[in-house]
């Protein structure tokens, strides 16, 4: 037994001793029959990776195409293309530096540089590469990115100085190709201050505005500093002013002030919009109402009860511009027209008779008057910039004299007396018109209103509309049964 066991064992040696001498002649033989791939074979392998998105893969076959001494147009393409999908902006950088040696007219090849230099925040290098390149090209995109790279400083309306009364500081041009940030407390301004949108309002006895406008790419301008004094008259205001706890908390809120600070006039001033419903003034701040069809008695029915808010606080808001005051006992228009900067104004369900106040508003976009007793509308004939109009559920039987609103998109009539809708003929641009509930008997006007997509024109005397089916087609609301013309 003992001598089969060792022959067992020197025969499985042996045959380890075979397989290893074997499988060394194997590889040696093969070797010697496959040759190892030239930077040809490298460079296509790299291709083939390139398009399967295999990038990391495609970077090692061309940098051994490269090792090999394959340079071309194509490996460096390749492998500039694949550090790119892979983010790696150095090593892409340096292979499109070294494309742009061997292929100086390659436009393509020097914009992606471009990007690249910016990726790594070298902008300033970036910036004077495109400025070389305008000399040898007449090329519409490096016009833009020259445009984008270069920021100028904002330039104010205001010189710096002193001023008797409140002032709205503008910038003369917004520019095209940066955003404006602004600080008032002497901070150096960043992309976390304040946005320029609209104006920077100046009450406060002493302002400081510092800006500077940051392009989309990262370039900057300088930052300009200007300082203002206003010696307007300082006047605390108490409870004789807001005559109202709840406005006066609302305010203080707004203004993050306690009940033993005192609020002052120019702190009001800083105001841009007021929202008040019903009986809550809430904070002041935006409280979203808007009125579709079938959601007017929802909203008459959550807004029932009435409030009554003292108007002759907005006379120490004068930049407001944009004034909610709805569901009020009465509201004293008188002072409203002032406010001269108000482009957007919402008066529901305030018993309001005489809109004559509203007349000089020329910078209005938007009025609401719904659920108010207005017989007479020709107070708006002159306000042309107005792109929003609703006039629902009023006393209203003439709207002739608001064909001059050519702007308008949404005019909303429903639920009055009119009879005769001629106006629309004026505005082209219409894509919302609400007259029902009224006492048409004409829609012929409407015909010349191509760009509709609400249409509700129920309970009238005219009846049923026909309308083509290409029109009908853009309607996206509508109450009338639709028909063939």
């Amino acid at each position: 037994m003992k001598k089969i066991k060792y022959a067992a064992v020197a025969m499985i040696i042996c045959g380890g001793v075979a397989a290893v001498v074997g499988a060394a002649f194997l590889l040696s033989g093969s070797a010697a029959a496959r040759p190892e791939k030239d930077a040809a074979d490298y460079a296509e392998e790299g291709n083939l990776y390139l398009d399967d998105g295999e990038y990391m893969k495609a970077v090692v076959s061309y940098k051994n195409a490269m090792d090999l001494g394959e340079k071309d147009e194509t490996v460096l393409k390749g492998s500039a293309e694949a550090y790119h999908a892979l983010e790696f902006y150095g090593e892409e950088k340096e292979t499109r530096e070294m494309l742009a040696e061997s292929c100086p007219d390659d436009l393509d090849n020097w914009m992606a540089l471009v990007m690249v230099k910016i990726q790594l925040n070298e902008l300033e290098e970036a910036k004077e590469l495109v400025t070389e390149l305008l000399t040898q090209y007449d090329d519409k995109e490096l016009e833009r990115l020259y445009h984008q790279m270069n920021i100028e400083d904002p330039v104010f309306s205001l010189e710096a100085g002193s001023y008797d009364t409140y002032q709205l500081l503008e910038l003369q041009e917004l520019p095209d190709n940066a955003m404006v940030y602004y600080t008032l407390d002497g901070t150096e301004p960043d992309i976390y201050s304040d946005v320029y949108e609209d104006g920077i309002i100046l009450s406060y006895p002493e302002n400081t505005v510092k800006a500077k406008a940051v392009g989309f790419m990262g370039y900057e301008s300088n930052v300009v500093e200007l300082n203002y004094t206003i010696t307007a008259p300082t006047e605390e205001l108490g409870y004789d002013v807001f005559r109202d706890t709840r406005l006066e908390w609302a305010v203080r809120d707004k203004l993050n002030k306690d009940w033993n600070e005192p609020i002052y006039n120019y702190e009001l001033a800083q105001f841009r919009s007021v929202y008040c419903v019903g009986p809550d003034t809430g904070d002041l701040e935006e409280q979203p109402i808007e009125f579709y069809g079938d959601h007017y008695e929802r909203y008459d029915y959550v807004y029932r009860d009435r409030g009554n808010m003292n108007m002759s606080i907005l006379r120490y808001m004068p930049f407001l511009k944009v004034l909610c005051i709805c569901y009020q006992e009465s509201i004293d228009l008188s002072g409203i027209s002032d406010l001269e900067y108000l482009e957007e104004v919402s008066l529901l369900n305030d018993n309001i008779t005489d809109i004559h106040a509203l007349s000089g508003l020329k910078r209005l976009k938007k009025l609401a008057l719904g659920w108010n007793d207005i017989t007479d509308v020709s107070p708006l004939a002159g306000l042309s910039d107005l792109e929003s109009l609703g006039l629902w559920n009023n006393e209203i039987k003439d709207i002739s004299s608001l064909g001059g609103l050519e702007r308008l998109t949404y005019f909303d009539v429903a639920g009055n007396q009119i009879r005769d809708i001629g106006c629309i003929q004026n505005m082209p641009d219409l894509m919302e018109l609400w007259i029902a509930g009224n006492q048409i008997d004409d829609y012929a006007p409407i015909d010349s209103c191509d760009r509709l997509s609400v249409l509700m024109l129920a309970d009238n005397p005219a009846g049923s509309y026909e309308m083509d089916e290409e029109r009908a087609a853009k309607l996206m609301k509508t109450d009338m049964q639709m028909g063939g013309k």
